[in-house]
């Protein structure tokens, strides 16, 4: 009998350990360079595998069903021999299974994405699930996931109880039980979690923790859409009590993405005060580069084993527990935000963000609806169009957006080289491969393709559902990007779309002010490009953003191809100028910058380093960011954003670091900018925000206020920042129009 305290099991042995289970193949030693950290050595565990040889290479398939829950004969030998083993050779306290068929054999569970993390008790004691660490080569941002998992199976091995929590949950609750739990939340919490559930866009329940230990549901319908409370007066009670949790200043509220639960819940007449804690945006002030839905967050904050499945089983039992789950998510956020250093950039700034933005996305913008439906029938005759020009080329119908019909034509017919994805490792003819096939052969089907792509990418967005009164809404997601900007999606009544994308032209004219209304748009000029001249420290550039009525691209026009800057205005040069700052920046290979201007590689190569001479404290910069990365893989901005990078070392992590403190300033100044206008402008009802797109602010107010409001608009957007000792304002340009479109 083994005396060891874990055992890990995998499905099959790796050919490549040759020196011993679990040793030699790639991705173990992963696995154990991060259980080493835990003083966890191989020779530590105990280490088995379902099958006893290597996996075929073809053969029957391990399940008899499709839906993978019935294993083969041969398979379920391997399961109840596994099981044997482990009941006659280990006694330890936690089982570490690596993958799908390991978690199946172990706990009779499926879906290791989901139960990846747990604590799950069986038979043969502790199981924490976790990816087979062979992912790591393919997918390496799995790493840290497996991390986490590995440091819970360390304390988990300390112990054989699994201690898993048990909270009380209040699911059927009386109507005086309901009286006397919110009068005691009322009269003795600090803290109150909510979390609701809806069915086809109305609330059916909703759930509150206020202690780790405890939770309630309050059902308002059954799923058939019943009625709960029959009695007449009694759920007009229960929202009464509701309302008063929801709105008592005193409490401090906890949800996860709150603005979803908020907007549903004005549509009953109960507001909030003293939202404390958005779980899944905090989480994402601490890790940005992570999943952020709350099944991930109780995964590595909590004990709770996996339980979204029980949805389809106890609806209520599932709420309750969502809200004590979210309860415990935050306590535990709470104290890891003030041991990374953003507990102050999350509540001073991040957390003043959410009730702003949902009440800009509540609202929406005014469509014109026969602009609307003018485009669509335009780009649908430019798709017919761009169809029959595409067939003549190639002499029979092609579909321009099914990847398999132009790899047979691109690679297997036309014999061209195959383009492969980086990411996936499989042939691509996305837009780069489809240029890259331009450039070297020369084929005349790639332009009319890519144009029919951007049309009917453009035939989606017209399409978004308009809602009942006439606007477009979308949803504003605060932790939808890496580095803090804005993305956007369809409304939560399932109405508009993501707005952050929409080109200039017919799509952004359909966007209007109502009558007697304008429409203005601000934005931060050269932005940054400015913040990186202060992070290289480059005097040349500092100098060249000194005023702000200086054209810098023209001047770099002239510098890079000579001549006067005055020559340069509106001018190919001019343009190539513009986009080399933004490569020289992020230090994008000359390949890929001559790609996008369609110029030779050589040329693009003389182009950058020409800038690179011009500037050579931008290279500086970016030894400077390999260097903080070296040391704590950590970066922080101005506004004391923070973001520890996880991706594989090399270029790719690198240009990403390099571009993260430029891109994330910008966005929280903007941010900032919007709670400027918001507090000392909409507030007092001259103006409204109708939208936030990437670096600009788009309001809208009585055309007898424009100029007004304008200045109030820059005077929100200019906001003095330090910058490697160096204070700059960046200079906000603002124009007006009747639509989206006219304002640029």
């Amino acid at each position: 009998m083994s005396t060891k305290k874990i055992a890990i099991v995998a499905d099959y042995p790796d050919p490549k350990d040759r020196d011993g289970l679990m040793l030699n193949a790639p991705g173990y030693r992963y696995m154990w360079q991060i259980l080493a950290k835990h003083g966890i050595f191989p020779e530590d565990c105990y280490r088995t595998t379902i099958f006893k040889q290597p996996k075929p290479r073809s053969g029957p398939g391990l399940y008899e069903d499709r839906a993978r829950t019935k294993p083969s004969v041969r398979f379920q030998l391997a399961i109840d021999n596994l099981k044997k083993e482990l009941e006659s050779n280990f006694q330890g306290n936690a089982i570490l299974a690596l993958g799908e068929e390991p978690l199946f054999a172990l706990t009779g569970n499926k879906g290791i994405s989901n139960w990846r993390g747990s604590i799950i008790q069986t038979d043969l004691g502790k199981v924490i699930p976790t990816f087979h660490p062979s992912i790591i080569l393919r997918q390496y941002d799995f790493l840290p996931r497996i991390a986490f998992d590995l440091g819970r199976l360390a304390k988990e091995s300390e112990f054989k109880e699994a201690n898993l929590p048990n909270p009380e949950l209040i699911i059927k609750p009386t109507l005086s039980q309901i009286r006397n739990l919110a009068q005691e939340i009322l009269s003795s919490a600090e803290f109150l979690s909510f979390d609701i559930e809806t069915i086809q866009h109305h609330i059916d329940c909703i759930g509150f923790s206020w202690r780790e230990d405890i939770a309630l549901c309050i059902p308002l319908c059954y799923t058939s859409g019943e009625h709960y409370w029959l009695v007449q007066g009694e759920e007009e009670e229960v929202w009464e009590w509701i309302a008063k949790l929801m709105e008592s200043p005193h409490i401090k509220k906890i949800a996860q993405n709150a603005t979803y639960d908020i907007t549903y819940l004005k549509r009953y007449g109960v507001g909030i005060e003293n939202l404390w804690l958005d779980t899944m945006n905090a989480h994402h002030v601490i890790y940005p580069e992570f999943p952020k839905g709350l099944d991930f967050l109780v995964s590595i904050y909590t004990r709770f084993p996996y339980y979204k499945d029980k949805i389809g089983i106890s609806r209520w039992e599932y709420n309750a527990l969502d809200a004590v789950a979210t309860y415990t998510v935050a306590m535990e956020i709470e104290k890891e935000l003030k041991a990374f250093g953003t507990h102050s950039f999350y509540h001073d700034f991040i957390n003043k963000l959410i009730i702003p933005y949902m009440e800009v996305q509540n609202e929406g913008v005014k469509c014109d609806l026969k602009v609307k439906q003018e485009a669509l029938q335009k780009i649908e005759a430019e798709e017919k169009r761009l169809a029959k020009e595409i067939e003549k080329i190639v002499g029979y119908p092609l579909n321009p957006n099914s990847p398999k019909q132009l790899q047979k034509y691109f690679y297997e017919e036309r014999g061209y080289k195959t383009y492969i994805d980086r990411k996936t490792g499989k042939p691509t003819t996305n837009e780069e491969a489809l240029l890259r096939i331009k450039r070297r052969y020369g084929d005349p089907a790639v332009d009319p393709i890519l144009e029919y792509r951007a049309q009917s990418k453009l035939k989606g967005f017209l399409k978004t559902k308009v809602d009942a009164d006439g606007r477009i809404r979308t949803a504003y997601i605060i932790s939808g990007t890496k580095t803090g900007r804005l993305a956007s999606k369809e409304h939560v009544y399932g109405s508009g779309t993501n707005l952050q994308n929409i080109p200039r032209g017919v799509s952004r004219e359909m966007f209007i002010a109502e009558e007697g209304n304008v429409l203005i748009g601000a934005d931060l000029s050269q932005a940054e490009a400015r913040i990186v001249a202060c992070l290289s420290k480059d005097p040349k550039l500092i100098e060249l953003f000194s005023s702000r009525d200086r054209d810098i691209h023209s001047e770099n026009a002239a510098l890079i191809f000579g001549g006067n800057p005055a020559d340069y205005k509106g001018t190919k040069e001019r343009q190539i100028a513009k986009k080399t700052t933004h490569a020289a920046n992020y230090n994008i290979s000359y390949k890929s910058y001559s790609l996008d201007l369609g110029i030779p590689e050589k040329e693009g190569k003389r182009i950058l380093e020409t800038y690179h001479n011009l500037y050579p404290g931008i290279r500086r910069y970016h030894r400077w960011v390999q260097e903080e990365l070296r040391k704590t893989r950590t970066l922080v901005t101005p506004f004391g954003r923070k973001r520890k990078f996880f991706s594989r070392w090399g270029d790719d992590l690198f240009r990403e670091a390099y571009a993260y403190i430029p891109q994330s300033t910008v966005a929280d100044l903007i941010n900032k900018g919007f709670l400027n206008f918001y507090e000392n402008v909409q507030k007092k009802g001259l103006a409204k925000v109708r939208l936030q797109v990437h670096d600009a602010l788009y309001v809208e107010c009585k055309e007898s206020d424009r100029e007004e409001v304008t200045q109030l608009l820059i005077q929100a957007m200019e906001i003095p920042i330090v910058i490697n000792g160096f204070q700059i304002t960046i200079p906000a340009e603002a124009n007006w129009g009747n639509n989206w479109n006219e304002i640029g």
